[in-house]
């Protein structure tokens, strides 16, 4: 067995009962940002340095203390020894084989861990109110995370790792430079950096790709941002769209081409700015704009921000990038983004390569050998005529984010 987890998703539950004590706190949620914001500066600096990441609720370690803050049941299970508190699937490993114990691909996405040693770092742990006894120790990501016992079968648990290092694993990224991103809920794009972290990339969050029976751990740079395929479902919600048939174009005239972009910033925008405050907004609206310019517009700036995101990873060369997702199943999203890059689109024909990629690495774990992929594993999506335009109007769009940011920073000024 192996097993893929949210991430940065954090659960409380009683280690004696194996029942969480409150509702799962998901990546999304912003509750303890604003604890986050009233650090000092200094304060922030030092975790930045230790962690690799930056301050932001996305991270878990604001959640893990809200909860051991806020939730009475929680307090009171630290206080009887019965605690178990931490990312998902620390939960899903005690309720499966009885073990405690994470592993450094999700400890790493959770403030708490030091980027450079892997371990769950005392100071970190202080700033953030969260005491580090009360940890799942930090096991290699593919070993021997205990056994599931069901009826009359014992099956070994090998893996546990976070989906989109899955997913990297999947795109079949095993080189320096090599990477992927992934059009979900939100953008993921990651690159393998190899032995050591990259901490001199601002804006980016330096994390751990995965560490295998007997081996240090591989390091990649993610490039993040929160939504990607949440502002299609939001454009549905408000009725701009009535499925995601809608999202469907044919051979159309960008939006961008005429002056209109969408900012994604339905959540924020995440890397490399880190502007929980920057909201999402249209830019050159006329009467004749049409709820179908619109559609497009959203699907261009979730490109935009892609192709900025692979940029900004390092990813300056001419060569494919690997892409999966919801997202990637729309032709005119794929061909924007092979445009706004100026280079190939490897599109996955497969949907299930997080899967894929616990699979060949619970084969690593267990000393056999990984199966030879059968069939056609994806296909390129060469840059049209259109890219050199599209390029160009990515200076407009840039404006559009600058914007947006201007207008936040002036909504959160002082008044005088």
């Amino acid at each position: 067995m192996a097993l893929a987890n949210q991430g940065e998703t954090v659960i409380a539950w009683d280690r004696v009962t194996k029942r969480a004590l409150y509702h799962a706190i998901v990546w999304q949620d912003q509750r303890s940002q604003g604890r986050l914001d009233a650090l000092p500066a200094s304060t922030k600096a030092q975790v930045s340095a230790l962690s690799g990441l930056p301050v932001d609720a996305y991270f878990s370690a604001s959640k893990i203390a809200w909860l051991l803050e806020h939730v009475p049941a929680v307090g009171k299970a630290a206080r009887d020894g019965r605690l178990g508190i931490g990312t998902s699937e620390s939960f899903f490993i005690d309720r499966l084989t009885g073990q405690y114990v994470t592993d450094p691909t999700t400890a790493s996405r959770t403030s708490l861990m030091n980027i450079a040693d892997g371990r769950f770092d005392d100071g970190l742990c202080q700033i953030f109110g969260v005491p580090r006894d009360l940890l799942p120790k930090i096991v290699p990501t593919a070993g021997f995370f205990g056994v599931i016992r069901r009826r009359d079968r014992e099956l070994p648990l090998v893996v546990s790792i976070v989906d989109q290092q899955a997913a990297l694993f999947g795109h079949g990224c095993r080189t320096v430079g090599d990477a992927k991103i992934t059009f979900g809920t939100g953008s993921f794009a990651l690159a393998l950096s190899g032995a050591a972290p990259i901490l001199d990339r601002p804006g980016l969050v330096p994390t751990i790709a995965w560490q295998l029976p007997g081996e240090a751990p591989v390091y990649a740079l993610d490039g993040g941002d929160y939504t990607a395929a949440a502002a299609v479902d939001w454009a549905i919600s408000i009725g701009l769209a009535g499925s995601y048939e809608d999202f469907a174009f044919d051979d159309a005239t960008p939006a961008i081409t005429r002056g209109i972009a969408f900012v994604p910033a339905l959540a924020g925008l995440a890397a490399p700015y880190w502007r929980r405050d920057v909201a999402a907004s249209f830019v050159g609206l006329r009467q004749a704009t049409a709820p179908a310019d619109l559609r497009k517009a959203v699907l261009e700036g979730i490109a935009y921000r892609g192709a900025e995101l692979i940029e900004a990873l390092g990813g300056e060369g001419d060569g494919p990038v690997s892409i999966d997702g919801g997202l990637a199943r729309n032709s005119y999203f794929v061909q924007f983004l092979a445009d706004a890059m100026a280079r190939p689109v490897c599109l996955q024909e497969s949907a299930e390569l997080t899967a894929l990629g616990l699979a060949e690495m619970a084969y690593l774990a267990s000393s056999l050998p990984v199966p030879e992929r059968l069939g056609e594993p994806s296909r390129l999506i060469v840059p049209g005529p259109r890219s050199p335009a599209i390029r160009e109007r990515r200076a407009y769009f840039q404006t559009a984010i600058n914007l947006a940011a201007e207008l936040a920073s002036s909504q959160n000024a002082p008044a005088s």
